[in-house]
């Protein structure tokens, strides 16, 4: 579950939140998800880029830090709200189909 650590105060979108630690090298580290580039569509909110860092651990011992992880951004290039997809899509597949694929 991921706690809410920031909001846009202008129009109350999530800038940041704090993710469930991730485990890197026996280690659990803090890791932070930044939420950029809002722009509407189709009447939401949306970011088109996301960020995720994996913060270092406090030094535990002289000279031991954590592994620097770089950033993961993701941006997006095209949002479709509520598509139109073919039926066929969701149909069962036919099992003489599946069958003559394996």
């Amino acid at each position: 579950m991921c706690s809410l650590s920031a909001r846009i105060a202008s129009h109350f979108l999530e800038a940041k939140i704090e993710g469930q630690p991730r485990r890197l090298d026996g280690v659990y580290h803090p890791v932070e998800i930044y939420y950029r580039d809002y722009r509407p569509v189709s009447g939401l909110q949306v970011p088109f880029v996301l960020e995720t860092r994996v913060l270092p651990v406090a030094q535990t011992k002289p000279g031991l830090r954590g592994p620097a992880v770089p950033p993961e951004k993701i941006t997006i290039d095209k949002v479709v709200v509520n598509p139109k997809f073919d039926e066929a899509l969701f149909s069962k597949p036919d099992a003489g189909a599946a069958a003559k694929a394996n």
